[in-house]
């Protein structure tokens, strides 16, 4: 998950906070070409990234709770780096290779297509010609991995051991993961939609909308369900609670006695 989240914190900058610089100042691809199309390509590369993460980690979630012999065959001791080492290549493949999204500023939507929001009748333009096929592939393969992946799981969980601690526990584990991958789960299959029917706003935005809490959402999920997270975030912003050390005391008393000796010298300079 930490390094799901280094994918995470990196696409929020380009599909929240550039996106609304671009929005607010009204810039298009013709008045910022090499940015936007830098941009593009960093966001197809974490999103292809956090979809392999996502599918990696319904995964391991099954075979974790499945048996704890075939977990240690893929993912003990450093094999686990080796699985994230992929998730990064695959994340560096798309950055390299796959058509980078363009922010339709009109749509207020990164798309392949930048004719998306204009019917043919009215721009007469091919739109499958900027139809990524290896994304839909990759939404094709997230969306189904993670619902295989959780079927089983949660067929597992009813058949191993309900109502014990042990079971609790990994439900509760389970609940976060699935929130967590539900969050691009959403995004992504929008994103076909907007290919296979006619788009409207409602449409756009929330495509927008779910990508972007697919990016955010997974810390208020750690907040919501993990108590050590939720500590530490309450002490953050309550601030570190003050002590008084002993230096402190020390002098304290120090002033006070001098205050003393103070008082004393003038009562007896006025006898």
């Amino acid at each position: 998950m930490y390094f799901l989240g280094i994918l995470d914190a990196t696409c929020i900058i380009f599909n929240s906070y550039l996106t609304a610089f671009f929005h607010i100042h009204g810039t298009v691809f013709c008045l910022a070409p090499d940015l936007q199309y830098i941009s593009g390509c960093i966001l197809v590369g974490c999103w292809f990234g956090e979809c392999f993460g996502c599918a990696l980690l319904a995964f391991n979630r099954c075979i974790d709770f499945i048996s704890a012999k075939i977990s240690a065959i893929f993912f003990d001791e450093r094999k686990t780096y080796i699985w994230i080492s992929l998730m990064y290549l695959y994340a560096i493949f798309a950055f390299c290779f796959v058509i980078p999204v363009i922010l339709n500023s009109a749509a207020i939507m990164w798309t392949f297509d930048p004719f998306l929001i204009f019917p043919e009748e009215l721009v007469p333009v091919n739109h499958n010609h900027y139809v990524s096929k290896i994304n839909d592939y990759n939404n094709y393969i997230l969306i189904g991995s993670m619902a295989i992946s959780y079927t089983v799981l949660v067929i597992a969980i009813g058949v191993k051991g309900r109502g014990t601690n042990q079971s609790k526990a990994q439900a509760q584990v389970l609940t976060v993961a699935v929130l967590i991958c539900g969050m691009n789960f959403v995004p992504g299959f929008t994103f076909l939609l907007l290919e296979a029917i006619p788009v409207n706003d409602f449409l756009l935005y929330f495509c927008l909308f779910t990508w972007q809490m697919g990016n955010g959402g997974g810390g208020l999920i750690m907040i919501i369900f993990n108590r050590s997270v939720r500590s530490e975030v309450i002490k953050i912003f309550r601030g570190p609670p003050h002590r008084v050390s002993t230096t402190d005391k020390v002098s304290f008393q120090v002033r006070h006695s001098i205050r003393v000796a103070t008082v004393n010298n003038f009562v007896k300079g006025s006898e």
